[in-house]
């Protein structure tokens, strides 16, 4: 761990933002949505996630291929902040909480913060029953 300085490691990548839920059958069928898929999220998607947050205690999870390879590197490494990632974000309160998960993982963040632009517009939302 010696070698290791901060942001020795660099990556840019989606600032994704995943939301899981454990679901029924008849929440998939409701939403014409098929089990263990992911989908983008869009404005019919909306009642979807306002029903998974109230009803199925649902969480959010930091998502996309960097942001998941670097928080695994950042818990093997032990080191906090080897790894930056590069990517933007809303000014919006789903981007305080990817800010706040990456962060807590170890990973330095240096989005670029966005006015007008929702963190999740490219966010895959899982739904798993």
């Amino acid at each position: 761990s010696s070698m290791l300085r901060e942001g020795m490691i660099v990556g840019m990548g989606n600032s994704m933002l995943d939301l899981i839920g454990h679901v029924s059958e008849d929440v998939l069928d409701k939403y014409n949505l098929v089990a263990n898929n992911g989908y983008l999220a869009a404005d019919e998607h909306m009642p979807l996630l306002q029903e998974l947050m109230e009803k199925y205690n649902a969480k959010f999870v930091v998502g996309g291929s960097v942001q998941n390879t670097f928080r695994v590197t950042q818990w093997v490494l032990g080191v906090p902040k080897v790894c930056t990632i590069f990517g933007g974000i809303g000014c919006d309160q789903e981007g305080k909480v990817l800010v706040s998960k990456a962060e807590a993982d170890g990973v330095d963040t240096q989005y670029q913060y966005i006015n007008g632009a929702p963190t999740d517009e490219e966010c895959i939302k899982n739904l798993l029953y």
